[in-house]
């Protein structure tokens, strides 16, 4: 699926898993990421994001609103779902496989935590490697990847940041898989909450979200999202409908 020349994988919940699952398994580096409105509203606007995106082996589709913005397009999502339940999902599986993970990013000391709540569910797992997004030396923590015999490397620090940093590097990160994850490791450590089950039936995650966060999600939901999203018809916008068979 296209929409304004931005590529997601139109995937249901189980078949974006084993895309992760298949892709890992091809034995060559694979970048995997996502896209949300918010990623959508800055890749349009932005070349270099955008072909990532377009680059990539797979952007999953996350959010309500790209659920919207798809249907306001013309075409329709297969499925609807949260893209860190894809994540962790996939990283259950993998955990059983014998795959070995590195996590980076979020504010200090999340993704340690997140480590520590995957290791008191999953006992096989083999998280090698922790730390948080907030570095200044990168030949420090490239170095700190590549000793640690990881070969998953899940960066979260937040769209287009984590993109820009993986595909910056690509030639000098060992783990073969490189996901980009956003609010991954923040999930899962507990640091915050997910939104009760009705939230999420009735699509309302976001504004759970907004609940908990309104400083900072206030002005990205509806100064920048909302706009950007009441755009697509008035410009005419069209969804190209893509192959689920992206490599």
């Amino acid at each position: 699926m296209r929409i304004l020349d931005v590529p997601y994988d139109n995937l249901n919940f189980a078949a974006a898993v084993d895309r992760l699952l298949s892709l890992h398994a091809l034995g060559r580096p694979v970048f995997v990421t996502y896209l949300n409105i918010d990623c959508l509203r800055l890749a349009a606007g932005d070349a270099e994001y955008r072909g990532l995106l377009q680059g990539a082996d797979t952007v999953l589709p996350d959010g309500t609103s790209l659920k919207v913005a798809t249907r306001m397009a013309g075409q329709r999502k297969a499925d609807h779902y949260i893209v860190t339940d894809v994540f962790v999902a996939a990283i259950e599986k993998l955990a059983g496989m014998g795959a070995k993970f590195y996590f980076l990013g979020g504010p200090p000391g999340v993704a340690a935590a997140a480590a520590e709540v995957l290791r008191g569910r999953l006992p096989r797992i083999e998280v090698v490697g922790a730390r948080d997004g907030f570095f200044k030396d990168d030949e420090a923590v490239i170095a700190e990847i590549n000793a640690s015999g990881a070969d998953i490397l899940i960066v979260g620090t937040g769209a287009p940041r984590q993109e820009l940093w993986l595909h910056r590097y690509r030639d000098r990160l060992l783990p073969r898989s490189r996901w980009g994850v956003g609010a991954l490791f923040t999930w899962i450590s507990g640091h915050q909450a997910r939104a009760p089950m009705l939230f999420q039936k009735l699509y309302l995650e976001w504004f759970w979200r907004l609940l908990h966060e309104p400083q900072r999600l206030f002005v990205r939901y509806f100064v920048h999202d909302l706009p950007f999203l009441l755009s697509l018809p008035l410009k005419r916008v069209k969804a190209e409908p893509g192959s689920p068979e992206r490599p």
